[in-house]
This record gives C-alpha cells, sequence and structure tokens, in this order.
C-alpha cells in the first residue's frame, strides 16, 4: 500500500516525490518511472537537479499514485519555483 503524506513543516522537494512514487510503482529506475508516468526520462532528471518546475499533470499524476492530496503536491512543487 502507498505511504500516506501528512503535513509538516519542512517542505517536500521534487526528488523526494519522485522516489517515493518510484518506490510506490515498484520501479527501480528513473528511466522506468519515467516511461510508467508517460513523461520523458529528461525531464526526471532535470527534476532531480532542480533544472526544471515540476509540470501541473506530473504532480497530479504523482498525487494519486502516493494517494496524496494533488492540491498539496502542486502547492509545495510551486513553491520550489
Amino acid at each position: 500500500m502507498p505511504e500516506k503524506l501528512t503535513p509538516s513543516d519542512r517542505r517536500t522537494t521534487a526528488a523526494e516525490y519522485l522516489d517515493r512514487a518510484k518506490t510506490a510503482m515498484g520501479v527501480a529506475s528513473d528511466y522506468a518511472l519515467a516511461k510508467r508516468l508517460e513523461v520523458d526520462a529528461a525531464l526526471i532528471a532535470h527534476l532531480r537537479r532542480g533544472r526544471r518546475t515540476m509540470p501541473l499533470i506530473l504532480a497530479v499524476k504523482i498525487a494519486i499514485t502516493l494517494e496524496a492530496d494533488p492540491l498539496a503536491v502542486i502547492a509545495e512543487m510551486q513553491l520550489e519555483r
């Protein structure tokens, strides 16, 4: 069962959300994660390095995967801008 996200004083980074999604989906690589999320693998790499902001649709897909509130994930990703 995917882990539940709880509010905290510390923000969750895009890389942490990607890691949680990998675990929840049972994939071992960022390439496999990208395929499952239907995005380019380069986007995952850019998100991990902080070079891109997570697209809204990707934030929603990850939230659904993690059984989290999509608006909470979107809000945290917007704070990374």
